[in-house]
């Protein structure tokens, strides 16, 4: 093991838990990317913390809340929520007095379904 200590006991090596730090902290990015790639690959949603984030650059505000079905994301007054347990989208709503209108976004399809491909001219 090691040399003993005062008390008479062994001592364990320290090398392999510094080596341990070192390598985790070397890897933390990668080791995190494999780790959600897998969780994605797996259809499992991630995980939002509630907070407040003030851009000064663009002047975004974003807020997310979380409640025990829905994780709502505010961004400048425009609202998604999410299910929790599936991360779909459940909806999305605005606040009035943010200065978004209804016609500034006719032009939206359901964000919850997913584009169709554009195939090019068809052929018969």
């Amino acid at each position: 093991m090691g040399k003993p200590n005062a008390a008479g006991e062994p001592q364990r090596p320290r090398w392999r838990f510094q080596r341990l730090v070192r390598f985790a902290r070397l890897y933390q990015y990668t080791i995190e990317g494999v780790v959600g790639a897998a969780l994605n690959s797996l259809g499992i949603p991630g995980f939002c913390r509630p907070g407040v984030y003030e851009a000064r650059c663009c002047e975004a505000h974003i807020r997310v809340r979380c409640t025990s079905l829905y994780t709502t994301v505010s961004v400048n007054g425009l609202d998604v929520s999410f299910h929790r347990l599936t991360g779909k989208i459940t909806g999305v709503g605005f606040i009035p007095s943010s200065g978004c209108r209804p016609d500034s976004t006719q032009g939206l399809s359901d964000s919850a379904v997913p584009p169709v491909p554009d195939r090019g001219p068809a052929q018969s």
